[in-house]
């Protein structure tokens, strides 16, 4: 029997068993979709020939999983960086705001929180500062940019950003 490169993807796009893992690696949160889009991206990309033998040697689910392996590695390595490359990256996933739909009113907590966050990053412009510009600029340039080294730059960010959840709670 032969086979072709859009068949292979397509048998990988719809295993159970590697939707099942994106899942499981994820922890069933939103990402898990995002980083089973960027396994096929990656397929996509990979030679005919080498997913047809693959295939033929019967390892083509476990080279998909393993790719799906290496891929959340990344986004968990990526994670503990200021700013990063990698689009799996999850950003925003320390704290959730609340807004209480079922009451169809306004949860005024949120406004307060807000103003302790305020507060806390005019009290410490510097940290501030570094924390917003790290969203769109990368380590390299904001620790080149103050003269310090970045590893000193990741702590210290970190450790702002735990200060902030205190406050907020």
């Amino acid at each position: 029997m032969l086979i072709n490169k859009n068949q292979l993807i397509t048998i990988a796009a719809n295993s159970k068993l590697l939707i099942n893992l994106t899942a499981k690696l994820c922890g069933y949160r939103y990402i898990k979709d995002d980083l089973f889009q960027e396994f096929l991206l990656i397929l996509l990309e990979t030679e005919e020939q080498k997913l047809i033998d693959k295939m033929n040697e019967g390892k083509f689910i476990s080279h998909c999983s393993n790719l799906i392996n290496r891929l959340n590695i990344d986004r968990y390595r990526a994670k503990k960086f200021i700013n990063t490359s990698n689009p799996l990256v999850e950003r925003n996933d320390t704290f959730e705001l609340d807004f209480d739909i079922k009451d169809e009113c306004y949860n005024f907590d949120i406004d307060v929180k807000f103003e302790k966050v305020v507060k806390l990053v005019r009290e410490q412009p510097l940290k501030g500062q570094i924390l917003f510009q790290s969203v769109v600029s990368t380590t390299r340039e904001i620790a080149s940019e103050l003269g310090i080294k970045e590893k000193n730059l990741i702590y210290a960010n970190n450790k702002f950003k735990i200060e902030l959840r205190k406050q907020i709670r």
